[in-house]
């Protein structure tokens, strides 16, 4: 599936956001505290994280 670009450059100023947070908090900031930094929806935020993570091969082999 193709990723537009405006999703990838979303998801680049989310993890710089979270990034920075983590190091001023000391935690995983929230999907909240995201928000606010960033100015995206939590679903734009949920959106743009679940696009742009690592995939699985469907043709992976099971540990079974």
């Amino acid at each position: 599936m193709k990723v537009s670009r405006t999703i990838k450059e979303q998801a680049a100023v989310i993890k710089g956001t979270r990034n920075r947070l983590v190091n001023a908090l000391g935690r995983e900031p929230t999907i909240q505290e995201i928000s606010r930094q960033t100015g995206f929806s939590p679903e734009e935020i949920a959106l743009a994280e679940t696009a742009t993570a690592a995939t699985e091969s469907i043709q992976r082999e099971c540990g079974e």
